[in-house]
């Protein structure tokens, strides 16, 4: 059992240093081509030999910015367009458990209402059935 634990062990330990490479290698990706994307929209690095305007500092720092801005709304859109699938499926689900519950409520009502009706005529013979024992005593 041991030797299994540590396989187990082995194969999660594996797979987290997989997934942890993965991660860093895309974040300096991420960082890499940020970077360069700064440097090109702010006249930084190409070679022109002079410094960029204020002006153009943040005409390039907006622009980024509204490029950020424009790539954060489609990735919360795509987050929530992965939940609505999800979410169908609860209501869905929450919809038939409603209409179980309902059937049942109702076919549990319809039953007590006969037991009830069968209890009132049962009450209701029983002093008649009294009364016939009586006299057949008597008679």
């Amino acid at each position: 059992m041991s030797q299994t634990m540590t396989h187990d062990q082995t194969m999660t330990q594996e797979h987290f240093n997989r997934a942890l490479r993965t991660g860093q290698e895309a974040i300096s990706t991420a960082v890499r081509t940020w970077g360069e994307a700064v440097q090109t929209a702010m006249g930084i690095g190409t070679g022109r030999g002079e410094l960029p305007t204020p002006a153009h500092l943040v005409d390039g720092w907006f622009d980024i910015a509204s490029e950020m801005l424009e790539a954060q709304r489609e990735f919360a859109e795509g987050v929530l367009g992965l939940g609505n699938p999800a979410i169908e499926v609860m209501s869905r689900a929450a919809q038939q458990t409603a209409e179980a519950i309902e059937q049942s409520t109702h076919a549990a009502s319809e039953e007590a209402d006969r037991a009830v009706s069968t209890a009132r005529r049962q009450r209701a013979e029983r002093p008649a059935d009294r009364a016939d024992a009586a006299a057949r005593k008597d008679g």
